[in-house]
């Protein structure tokens, strides 16, 4: 298993999901797994915060 990924990349996510970005487009751009786009939009979206 790889380590996990910083708080910081972590932060940039979760702003660009408050600009209106989707998981998977925000995934995308910073390069991470669209299934992690997708796990941390939800959890951006349910409690505020980029934590799967």
């Amino acid at each position: 298993m790889s380590a996990p990924l910083p708080d910081a990349l972590r932060a940039r996510f979760q702003k660009l999901i408050e600009e209106g970005l989707s998981g998977r487009a925000a995934a995308l751009r910073l390069k991470v797994s669209p299934a992690t786009g997708a796990r941390w939009g939800l959890a951006v979206r349910r409690t505020g915060q980029a934590r799967a």
